[in-house]
């Protein structure tokens, strides 16, 4: 048995503690036997409970065969019925109130309250587990161990853990700023408490590398640490053994093996904090506001996935058309990857190499022949990898000036409160941001989303929108073309429930794009061969990159929700009275995308949300929506510059057309000044970016993926090339010139409208679809009518183009083909059509052959050279 050493009070085993796992709870039970601790031997009094029962107070006890010992804990407080949650039992406790209300339920539906939370109320936790203690014999009786902790869920977030004590005498370097302080380690943050009592945390799940430094030549061990907000810093330890811990530590509290592990299952909000946000968004009021069931009865709501069953990634409740059945859909699922169902546009937001490459996979793009009515277009947008690559060397050309501002200042410079990080002009490579892609990526989706918008707004036509999967480049498209189209979407509400129509409900990847559960996170020891100096430099920064950019779990990442938030700027940027939400708020929703505090970023569709685990609570009712608190900090967030009355419907003021090639780098949320990020021709790349932008494709013989032919680009003029003396008989038009450079083609910021003449709005129709009152059509929700003005059919001149380009080259279809900028296969298919054309075409005369071939070559194109034959 144990025994109290002598002490006449009966004190906790550990007086502040957060046990967080099985493996916390072990050890506390090893240092009690190995006599580190002491464990209880008897029931507190009354004196003892008043003192002791408590937020961070840990009790460690023995299960008694007798009536002697401690057969069961009890604390004179009232709980509620138990939550299991492995590995640990929680209780919420319960004043006379709640005791007294027949309709009170359990606050608590995790490992912690979750409805109404009341400041000072305790949370226990319980933990058990049959010990067999060393050097016993194997007939020996086994015994029951007990772990009983307490803690607030104010006080929560402060409890220190097993593997830390603060470590002392800590050196933060940050932007060549230096603070001495302490650090901290806490369930869920990392704090670093400076000497003036100012304070930085950074949640766990912000962090996405740290890396071990070598040794300085002053003898301090550091530690490099890199955020998914961008922020980059070094800590400088005394020890290696202090560095050594802090990291192991780390990377034990920042790698989460499940989504339950995350912060989010543990935060409760302030008392009085609405819980709202779960229910901002319902399918029948956002639609009714948008007309459903008033002004249109062409589209009605269905049921069909109450259950998750016809589309696990879809809504339980959708909106489709009135004359199809449900029984029409279960059948159309069945030929549609993931049961995902189907307009007059088809807008394909992949690069058509990309869809080719789906269809060689068993998918691929809709023909053409089976949807007379409809025109297509390819965006090329380009998928989540490049993307990711993209962003990647942004995020390294701002760390490797940091580290060289670290390196040059950090002696220099103490004393100073960590703020924002001043402008440091010629640290930061703008040639690597430049080689970055990322504002050409901008650009392609703001173009994508110009093209929705006059497809709506002016040809008052649908538009049909889907990339590979339809959960990433559709969403950031929809998104965009919503809050450009419809003022609503641009007030605080509106864009909650933008969020949570077009992202959570429709199965945007939060869990996996954000990788959240990276089970192998990027915890890097750099080599410490070489000393100090450039080899050392040289060898962490090529650890860094290949860890960066080469982990095999990093293929389901992708800055998806980043790129609509930044898009998304550029738009407020331009119109900076149209928005009822600020910057500020625009930077806190991507800070809280990546902390994982709420549930509304965590998980990967709407059924992961809605759907208990056995018998557990739903993740709705564990976590809070990240909403609730955005509506209680809601006066930070208002725009001072917002002006609504802008927003009224007067002569389509309200619809909003931005520039898509005004496109600049979103220096607030990369902690740089504008000049710094923007600075030396940086904003003007959108102008030469190369994105490809394919046209209309009428058919399936025009369409580059099932063609597999290069189809004509939208040019800034319709207008056919002028006439010539090409050599080829029965022509005399010009070969047109085919670029040789991807960066050499340039396009309109709306390549759509551009190729023709702007139609006339068309007439009222009666089942016109508007989300607020306006004497034009932005939704239509009716077929096209088929009364000759169909806007979408290709014009006489774009037509007249295109036929003078097939009957000029004489079989070179779409001579004007434009190259993506990683399109290996569309430039391969250009030159086959080269030499295609040549091999069908005998000149009459070797005269006029030489000359064709003169003209061409005058003109900057390259003559294919051909096999043998």
């Amino acid at each position: 048995m144990f025994c109290v050493a002598g002490h006449d009070v009966q004190r906790p085993t550990h007086p502040r503690l957060h046990v967080r796992d099985a493996r916390d709870a072990q050890i506390m039970f090893e240092a009690c036997r190995l006599g580190i601790f002491t464990p209880v031997s008897r029931r507190l009094n009354d004196s003892e409970r008043a003192m002791f029962i408590k937020s961070g107070s840990v009790f460690v006890w023995q299960e008694a065969d007798d009536d002697i010992g401690l057969k069961r804990w009890t604390d004179g407080l009232m709980w509620s019925c138990s939550r299991m949650r492995e590995p640990f039992l929680f209780y919420e406790e319960k004043t006379l109130g709640d005791q007294l209300d027949p309709n009170n339920r359990s606050r608590i539906s995790t490992k912690h309250a979750k409805e109404l939370p009341s400041t000072g109320l305790l949370v226990k936790q319980t933990y058990s587990a049959i010990v067999t203690l060393p050097g016993s014999p194997p007939d020996a009786k086994k015994r029951k161990w007990h772990i009983t902790c307490y803690f607030t869920h104010e006080d929560f977030p402060h409890l220190p853990t097993i593997d830390m004590d603060p470590v002392n005498d800590v050196t933060l370097v940050k932007g060549g700023v230096q603070q001495q302080g302490s650090l901290h380690l806490t369930a869920h943050n990392l704090i670093f408490h400076k000497n003036d009592k100012q304070e930085t945390w950074i949640p766990y799940p912000l962090i996405s590398l740290v890396t071990r430094l070598p040794q300085t030549l002053t003898g301090s061990s550091p530690i490099s640490i890199r955020c998914r907000t961008f922020e980059n810093l070094s800590l400088y330890f005394g020890t290696p053994q202090d560095a050594s811990d802090v990291f192991d530590s780390i990377r034990e509290s920042t790698v989460a093996t499940s989504v339950t592990k995350l912060y989010a299952f543990f935060y409760s909000p302030p008392a009085g904090t609405t819980r709202d946000g779960w229910s901002m968004f319902t399918p029948r009021e956002e639609f009714g506001r948008m007309g459903l069931g008033t002004r249109t009865k062409a589209w009605r709501f269905t049921e069909i996935n109450k259950d998750y069953s016809f589309c696990p990634t879809y809504p339980a409740t959708m909106v489709v058309p009135a004359r199809i059945s449900d029984a029409t859909l279960s059948y159309a699922a069945k030929y549609r990857i993931y049961g995902a169902t189907s307009v007059n546009l088809i807008i394909d937001a992949r690069p058509t190499t990309n869809a080719m490459a789906n269809a060689a996979k068993g998918a691929g793009s809709e023909n053409m022949d089976n949807y007379k009515e409809a025109r297509k277009v390819y965006l090329g947008i380009d998928n989540i990898h490049v993307m990711r690559d993209s962003l990647a060397r942004v995020a390294e050309a701002l760390y490797e000036a940091d580290m060289l501002a670290s390196m040059s200042g950090s002696n220099s410079v103490s004393s100073e409160a960590l703020g924002p990080e001043p402008p440091r002009p010629g640290l930061l490579d703008r040639q690597t941001l430049r080689r970055s892609g990322w504002i050409k990526h901008l650009t392609s989706i703001l173009e994508g989303t110009l093209i929705i918008v006059r497809t709506i707004h002016i040809n008052a036509s649908h538009t049909l929108l889907h990339c590979s999967d339809g959960w990433d480049r559709t969403a950031q498209l929809s998104s965009l073309a919503q809050i450009c189209l419809d003022p609503h979407f641009r007030t605080l509400r509106g864009f909650y429930v933008l969020v949570e129509k077009e992202w959570l409900s429709f199965g945007h990847k939060f869990l996996d794009r954000c990788g959240h559960l990276s089970s192998e996170k990027l915890f890097v020891t750099a080599p410490s061969e070489g000393g100090s100096g450039s080899d050392a430099a040289q060898a962490f920064f090529a650890s860094v990159q290949n860890k960066f950019s080469g982990q095999s779990h990093l293929k389901e990442t992708s800055p998806v929700f980043h790129q609509f938030l930044e898009s998304l700027w550029q738009i407020h940027r331009q119109f900076p009275t149209r928005f009822e939400y600020n910057e500020d708020f625009l930077l806190k929703v991507h800070y809280h995308l990546n902390s994982c505090q709420f549930g509304t970023f965590l998980f990967n569709c709407e059924r992961e949300r809605r759907v208990a685990e056995g018998n557990q609570p739903t993740a709705e009712e564990q976590t809070h929506s990240a909403w609730d608190w955005f509506e209680a900090h809601r006066s930070q967030w208002i725009n001072p510059d917002y002006n609504p009355s802008l927003n009224i419907p007067t002569h389509d003021a309200n619809v909003l057309i931005p520039d898509a090639k005004d496109v600049r780098f979103w220096y607030r949320l990369y902690g740089r000044g504008d000049e710094e990020m923007n600075g030396g021709g940086i904003a003007n790349q959108a102008t030469a970016a190369g994105v490809e932008l394919r046209g209309l494709v009428p058919g399936s013989e025009d369409d580059p993926v099932l063609a597999g032919s290069p189809l004509a680009i939208l040019t800034p003029s319709a207008t056919p090339p002028p006439p010539g003396d090409s050599g080829i008989p029965g022509t005399n038009q010009r070969v047109p010139y085919q670029p040789r450079s991807p960066t050499r083609i340039k396009r309109t910021s709306s390549g759509l409208v551009s190729t023709t003449s702007t139609p006339p709005p068309a007439a009222s129709r009666q089942d016109s679809f508007r989300p607020f009152a306006s004497t034009t059509p932005v939704l239509s929700m009716q077929s096209s009518s088929n009364d000759g003005r169909d806007v979408l059919a290709p014009s006489r001149a774009w037509k007249n183009a295109t036929e003078g380009l097939a009957v000029g080259a004489g079989g070179m279809k779409s001579m004007w083909a434009s190259l993506s900028s990683n399109a290996t296969a569309a430039f391969q298919a250009a030159q086959a059509a080269y030499d295609t054309s040549i091999r069908e075409y005998v000149p009459s005369n070797t005269e006029s052959s030489s000359n064709a071939r003169e003209d061409l070559i005058n003109q900057g194109g390259e003559l294919p050279t051909r096999p043998n034959s």
